[in-house]
């Protein structure tokens, strides 16, 4: 999901709506904050206690390989 895809969205939400995400093995957590500038490498992860996706500082080279790298914000 693009920012524009996800303002899009936004904007047909009652702007008092509460937002939350996923807790790590269950529930919701408020969000409390946005990490922007982030630099992420896709599709690093196949399995499903993981998200698809990594923090290319948190990578090395082997990893990095051959993977797209993205700009994007951390919700």
């Amino acid at each position: 999901m693009t920012v524009q895809e996800l303002i899009t969205q936004l904007k047909q939400v009652d702007p008092n709506t509460l937002v939350f995400r996923q807790g790590y093995e269950g529930g919701y957590n408020d969000v409390n904050n946005i990490i922007t500038d982030v630099y992420m490498a896709l599709d690093i992860y196949e399995t499903k206690c993981f998200g698809s996706h990594e923090q290319v500082e948190e990578l090395d080279q082997e990893q990095l390989e051959g993977k797209a790298i993205v700009k994007g914000i951390i919700i």
